[in-house]
């Protein structure tokens, strides 16, 4: 099932169109917060001028923007699964006169063709655990980056306790496959298992889930111009989940990197 956040919804009053959860650690406004998850794992990756990318699950199109303009990206390819979502992309791509350096791909991550070259970085934020098949992902990734590239994800995990087999049961309400639901032990032996070493997995769950779902609960989403009662009940029904399965023995909200490992 494919997802798309509602991000007219989510933006309402600005002219951005973030999808992402958001790191709330410093603020209570949602474009900021989206803003800074987006800078938190640019920040992650090591972008830096001259690199060349992939953004899997590149969304609406505010990240590649924050790519190319604040941390000096040479280029980037965009993949992304939502046509509508990859439109827009594409348009505001075109309107910022950004088409020579972002490239924009529309399809699933671990199918679509990405790039004949190799890159210097793979990025995917609030994305990677919508994929049809972690394995598959980090295989992919595994070859398109060049030897000792940067794998850069924020990612869900599972802890060891009864909200953890709470959060497995309720993830296909939510579009995520039961199956793709790790612990953290598992998550490092599979990237391992695909040609990755010095890997890196910082948790951030209150910061991120904490935070949308204080924020949602708050009534954050509802103000301005109202948003349509279904875009309302699913943000809530989101938020709600966050704030029940959210902790060390459940669900648990990371930030991930790993480099491929050099022939």
């Amino acid at each position: 099932m494919t997802f798309a956040p509602p991000v007219d919804a989510l933006n309402h009053g600005h002219p951005t169109l973030w999808g992402n959860l958001g790191d709330w650690s410093h603020t209570s406004e949602y474009v900021e917060a989206a803003r800074a998850l987006a800078r938190r794992l640019g920040d992650a990756a090591g972008l830096g001028p001259g690199h060349r990318m992939v953004d899997l699950g590149s969304g609406a199109g505010d990240q590649l923007r924050m790519w190319v303009e604040s941390f000096g990206v040479e280029h980037v390819t965009a993949v992304e699964l939502d046509p509508g979502l990859a439109r827009r992309a594409a348009e505001r791509v075109t309107a910022w006169g950004l088409d020579s350096c972002i490239d924009m791909v529309v399809g699933e991550a671990t199918t679509a063709r990405w790039t004949d070259t190799a890159v210097d970085r793979v990025v995917a934020l609030d994305s990677a655990y919508f994929f049809e098949s972690r394995e598959s992902f980090l295989r992919r990734c595994r070859w398109a980056l060049r030897p000792e590239g940067v794998l850069a994800v924020t990612d869900l995990l599972l802890g060891e306790g009864v909200p953890a087999r709470m959060a497995g049961a309720v993830a296909p309400i939510f579009g995520i496959s039961r199956g793709d639901f790790l612990t953290e032990l598992r998550y490092r032996a599979l990237l391992t298992e695909n040609g990755f070493h010095h890997i890196h997995v910082h948790d951030c769950t209150d910061q991120v889930l904490g935070g949308f779902s204080r924020w949602i609960r708050s009534g954050g989403h509802r103000r301005g111009r109202a948003s349509a009662v279904t875009t309302r009940m699913g943000l809530s029904m989101t938020a709600w989940a966050a704030w029940l399965l959210a902790r060390p023995t459940g669900l648990r909200y990371v930030v991930t990197t790993a480099c491929r490992r050099s022939p």
